[in-house]
């Protein structure tokens, strides 16, 4: 007697079922490419959200894919707001390229403002 499938083997079964996406609706493969977060010596290299129009929406799926986590942890990284909120679309949660990259450029920005406001308080204490 088989039990319960394992988590593979669902993965196996999902990725060999067909798309049943709207045809217009291009696949995160063909929009970030097999390979859209390659590593380096020096680390992770998220190239695939710059390369694309500021306008271009994209879902939980593929902004994973760009970012090289699981959809699971965008969902985490939006509750402790590392990520902009979605918008939701279609049914779908939804995020506007350009919005992902101007909260990314705010978020540097603070922190090199923390940065500089901590690196100050220590030289005025030397």
């Amino acid at each position: 007697m088989k039990g319960r499938p394992t988590h593979a083997e669902m993965r196996d079964a999902l990725q060999q079922q067909p798309a049943t996406d709207a045809p217009t609706e291009s696949s995160n493969e063909e929009v970030f490419g097999s390979e859209s977060s390659p590593t380096t010596n020096s680390g992770l290299v998220i190239s695939a959200l710059a390369e694309l129009p500021e306008r271009t929406l994209v879902d939980e799926r593929a902004l994973a894919k760009a970012l090289g986590v699981s959809m699971r942890t965008v969902r985490r990284m939006v509750g402790r707001y590392e990520l902009p909120p979605p918008v939701p679309f279609g049914g779908r949660a939804m995020w506007q390229v350009g919005k992902v990259l101007a909260w990314f450029e705010a978020r540097a920005d603070r922190a090199a403002r923390s940065a500089q406001n901590i690196a100050r308080k220590i030289g005025q204490t030397e």
